[in-house]
């Protein structure tokens, strides 16, 4: 009898451990499950977002679980509203194929033809906001410091060499960039670009 307890305690200790979470406890990681990290999704006027929690504290620090967390409350910014897991201003849409656009020197975003209530202030980071078409035929608008896409117009976010100019390209055009010295040169050897690499 001794043995079979031992054996299925065995059992649900190894059950347990691979769910990350002992169930039926109130331990840290409960909550809300839901399975799609990086999903978002409304509750009420609060944006959702599904993300791993862990608690090393606990007395069971393989206690990890994808749980409901909320990212933020639409109700914070004046004539927004939670719709499809973002907020979104009650009046207002954008043009159909729109990402976003600029608008008083800001970046206006888009989530199908809705307005997202959030905006990208260019002139705040020294940037000027400029209307662009994407290679997939959208437009969009973003802060750069010219209306000249990088190199690389698929970057998200990178560094690259435009001769010899280090540049740093967020949404496939230029946020920053620094010319090298007389004694420098831009050079990607290192895995990034960067100014320093002396000249043989």
């Amino acid at each position: 009898m001794m043995r079979l307890a031992f054996l299925a305690l065995a059992v649900w200790l190894a059950l347990a451990a691979g769910a990350g979470c002992s169930l039926g406890r109130d331990d840290p990681c409960s909550g809300a499950p839901c399975s799609n990290e990086g999903e978002y999704v409304c509750q009420g006027s609060q944006v959702m977002r599904c993300a791993w929690v862990s608690r090393e504290d606990y007395d069971e620090p393989g206690c990890r679980a994808l749980v409901w967390l909320q990212s933020s409350d639409c109700d914070d910014v004046d004539g927004a509203e939670c719709s499809a897991g973002a907020c979104v201003r009650e009046a207002g849409r954008c043009p159909e194929g729109s990402l976003g656009f600029c608008a008083n020197g800001a970046v206006q975003k888009c989530l199908g033809d809705r307005l997202l209530a959030r905006t990208e202030d260019c002139g705040t980071q020294g940037l000027t906001c400029f209307d662009v078409d994407r290679p997939e035929g959208e437009t969009d608008g973003v802060c750069a410091l010219r209306n000249e896409p990088c190199i690389d117009q698929t970057f998200w976010h990178g560094l690259e060499c435009q001769g010899n100019t280090y540049v740093e390209c967020q949404y496939g055009y230029p946020i920053f960039e620094r010319a090298c010295g007389e004694n420098e040169r831009c050079s990607e050897q290192s895995g990034l670009p960067e100014c320093g690499v002396s000249l043989p």
